[in-house]
């Protein structure tokens, strides 16, 4: 094979020692250097083509023999040491291990307390065990969602990887977009949204539990109909905050979610400015108010931003915005509130992204569990609970919910009694709802 040729610099007290030309002169040197080496480099490339076209298929063959390798490595049974976690001794022969695997323990959001509130029927099967990369505080997750975790033992492992998880009689995955395929004999995959392309032999390898019929109908359309699974609403927490006493409703209209922007946005600057056009164009509505709570993240910049725009457009409205609310003052919001208003997902497609809608919305079915009429965009999670509960409003655009909003206000104001029995039965409905599901199984389907 030729050389390349080699290009080297010359520095300013090598250049002053060349003996001078005229422009002309280096153009045309120039030039015939460009030609020469564009004829190398064509030259060059015309030997890296034959030498693929004679090595390639040697190549491609090597590429197989190391995947097969590799597979062969990982299908080889990694044991867990399990007597040594945490200092506990090793279960008995009889009791099942189960491994819950979520690497987002600590940020304690709603697939979180999905996957916990699994637990005290495991428990029943066999030893729980919380698996994460990183470290998490057991005794900070209790707090957050009020459950006993006091029988689960964590198991942190830096490198965990399908080679573990038959180890496990029951694995888990509750990791939002994880890749990890499963060994375990029986082997479930808790869906939040699901996403796209993934591998055949991880399609194979879970019984998949959807977070609403929303995520289901879009797991079907990405992985295809012969994917195993059903929904599992996550909703077994609520049925230990069920309050069968109501209060009489305030002309309160509250919209609870994290404020941040992007993705499924719960759109609240969008609630704020459709309140305010429906108190300046009625102004016998003025002593009604809009609550917004929610999670915020102080050290996001984005998010940040956007609170204190919601905040600037609420100022000498009567509106008040709250963050990092306390549980107790949220549940008292709940108990007070005449009206939920939920957004997220408006003005957009969700033919284009249907990640961007709310998968289920637990916090509308908290509401409707304290009483509050729901008012919902008709697309995803919360028209489905809407539908489910049997009562409550959907509207389809931002004129829409001025006009619903609107309705259900001059309902209220006109007979305070005929709202209070509606509140009333939504309540019932929902608690009706959360019971009949909180009881179904857990699906356990064995692979074998």
């Amino acid at each position: 094979m030729k050389s390349v040729t080699e290009l080297r610099y010359q520095t300013k007290k090598q250049q002053t020692n060349l003996p001078r030309r005229s422009n002309s002169e280096n153009s045309l040197n120039l030039g015939t250097a460009i030609t020469e080496h564009d004829r190398k480099i064509s030259t060059l490339v015309c030997y890296i083509k034959r030498f693929m076209e004679k090595t390639g298929n040697s190549i491609k063959k090597r590429i197989k023999t190391v995947k097969r390798k590799a597979g062969a490595t990982i299908s080889k049974h990694v044991e867990i040491d399990f007597s040594s976690i945490n200092g506990n001794a090793p279960d008995s022969d009889s009791s099942k291990k189960i491994g819950i695997y979520n690497d987002s323990w600590s940020f304690m959001g709603g697939g979180e307390c999905h996957a916990l509130s699994l637990v005290s029927e495991l428990e029943k099967k066999g030893t729980v065990y919380l698996i994460a990369e990183t470290d998490f505080d057991l005794h900070e997750i209790e707090s957050q969602f009020q459950i006993d975790l006091s029988s689960c033992r964590k198991l942190i492992m830096h490198d965990f990887n399908t080679t573990h998880t038959k180890s496990f009689d029951i694995f888990i995955n509750a990791c939002h977009r994880s890749n990890i395929n499963s060994l375990a004999s029986i082997s479930l995959y808790i869906v939040n949204f699901p996403h796209r392309r993934l591998s055949k032999t991880l399609l194979s390898s879970y019984y998949f539990l959807f977070n609403s019929e929303y995520t289901k109908k879009w797991a079907f359309k990405f992985w295809g109909k012969t994917v195993k699974g059903d929904t599992l609403y996550p909703i077994r927490m609520l049925q230990y905050k069920m309050n069968d006493n109501l209060s009489s409703k305030e002309k309160v209209i509250l919209s609870v979610g994290r404020f941040f922007t992007g993705g499924h946005c719960k759109n609240q600057l969008k609630i704020l400015q459709v309140f305010k056009q429906v108190v300046t164009d009625n102004p016998e509505m003025c002593d009604w108010k809009l609550v917004i709570a929610g999670g915020l993240d102080m050290k996001s910049g984005p998010h940040t931003i956007y609170y204190n725009q919601i905040v600037s457009e609420a100022n000498a409205l009567n509106i008040e915005v709250l963050p990092n609310l306390r549980r107790d003052k949220l549940d008292a919001l709940f108990q007070k509130s005449a009206f939920y208003l939920h957004a997220a997902g408006l003005g957009q497609k969700e033919s284009r992204r249907p990640e961007n809608f709310e998968h289920f919305g637990i916090t509308v079915l908290e509401a409707t569990l304290s009483g509050c009429v729901p008012i919902v965009y008709n697309v995803a999670g919360p028209a489905e609970i809407v539908d489910k509960i049997g009562g409550g409003y959907i509207y389809d655009s931002e004129d829409s919910m001025y006009d619903v909003l609107l309705s259900m206000m001059n309902k209220f104001n006109k007979s305070n009694e005929v709202f209070q029995l509606e509140s009333a039965a939504i309540a019932a409905n929902s608690r009706s709802f959360v019971k009949k599901e909180s009881l179904k199984e857990i699906p356990c389907p064995s692979r074998r």
